[in-house]
């Protein structure tokens, strides 16, 4: 998927998904994506965002920009121009922006005694939904997500816990010679978060296009679908986890299967499951209400 299709698709998804009306109108060409590097990962009022990534669409481009602190005096010279790029956007795309990112930089804006509009942006949180797509509806693992869509695989990165100290060995030494990687995995940060609102919209709008690969992915889709009371939309999703995922997951896939067949009025149907169809729902043995 290139940049250019993902402006082609629905994104009345976004509402849905995050259950927030303000997101009906969600238009990327109107979107700020936004991710921080900061100096801790417990938040507070004694963590920096040193570096802020800012991507969005300019015509048929995608354009990053990158606003980092040389020095802490910064800081507030740093918020101005985030600032004044947040009033040229409508909305706002982050990985997990609502439980940290925002948060964050509101702090750092009243601290700064800068006003902002970060709180009131309708904001988009795309870790959890590609947690639930790629993942399953599981219990989310703290931390920075490490997902990312197909074919963007990223080459020698490093891993989030290390950002910190990379920053305050280059605060120490004024050497730059490091901190290029941290640029490097901010970027690609930002454009795995591009990636996954493609990923993400085309799998809800149209599963058969998007191609889901894994069984528990069609299962967690099934599950969205069931929970907005699509349930005729979430029967086929169920029928295809249950061909593709392993024993322990299929339990779980039958009940949710079974529960849409007695929902529908379809009584329970006969089931493979796998090549050799070890597993199998048959006509009025299993059933579950």
């Amino acid at each position: 998927m290139t940049l250019s299709e993902i402006l082609t698709l629905p994104t009345y998804p976004a509402h849905l998904l995050a259950k927030d009306e303000r997101l009906k109108d969600l238009d990327l060409r109107r979107t700020l994506f936004l991710d921080t590097e900061t100096t801790g990962l417990a938040g507070g009022t004694g963590t920096l965002a040193f570096l802020i990534g800012l991507g969005f669409f300019e015509g048929d481009a995608f354009v990053i920009h990158q606003l980092f602190m040389r020095d802490y005096s910064e800081e507030r010279a740093t918020l101005h121009l985030l600032r004044d790029l947040l009033n040229s956007f409508e909305f706002l795309v982050t990985f997990n922006g609502r439980h940290y990112d925002v948060p964050l930089l509101e702090t750092r804006f009243i601290l700064s005694r800068t006003a902002s509009r970060i709180r009131e942006m309708p904001t988009s949180i795309f870790f959890f939904l590609a947690q639930n797509l790629e993942g399953g509806l599981q219990q989310l693992p703290a931390g920075h997500p490490r997902i990312e869509p197909p074919g963007n695989e990223r080459q020698d990165d490093i891993p989030s816990e290390w950002i910190p100290q990379l920053y305050f060995d280059y605060l120490r030494s004024g050497d730059a010679q490091r901190i290029h990687r941290v640029f490097y995995h901010n970027r690609m940060d930002i454009l795995a978060m591009v990636g996954l609102v493609g990923r993400i919209h085309l799998v809800y709008h149209d599963p058969e296009a998007a191609r889901p690969r894994k069984g528990i992915e069609h299962f967690a889709l099934g599950r969205l679908f069931w929970d907005h009371g699509s349930i005729q939309k979430a029967i086929p999703c169920f029928e295809v986890a249950l061909n593709r995922c392993d024993d322990d997951l299929a339990w779980e896939v039958m009940k949710w299967l079974s529960r849409g067949f007695n929902k529908t009025g379809q009584g329970t149907k006969p089931v493979a499951v796998g090549g050799d169809g070890n597993l199998a729902l048959e006509k009025g043995c299993f059933s579950l209400h």
